[in-house]
């Protein structure tokens, strides 16, 4: 998977895995555990894509959790 975080304020997720199908549980925690987004997206023959705006969020430290169909990912990434 990719994360890009724009200059424009949002948070581009491409999921490339030929092993993931299906919906997946997607939520976005800063470093106080609180969820700034959550969501379920559909990753169809390995692929997906989400587009998440992040304008209205703090700059910080915030954790990507991806859950479902055995998956467990986290991935730590920074806003300024």
């Amino acid at each position: 998977s990719t994360i890009y975080n724009s200059t424009s304020g949002n948070l581009e997720i491409s999921i490339n895995n030929t092993s993931l199908n299906g919906k997946y549980s997607i939520s976005l925690v800063n470093a106080l555990g609180q969820v700034v987004y959550s969501g379920n997206p559909e990753i169809s023959n390995g692929e997906g894509h989400l587009n998440i705006n992040m304008a209205s969020v703090s700059d910080g430290i915030y954790f990507m959790h991806i859950n479902g169909n055995e998956v467990n990912f986290t991935r730590k990434f920074i806003k300024e």
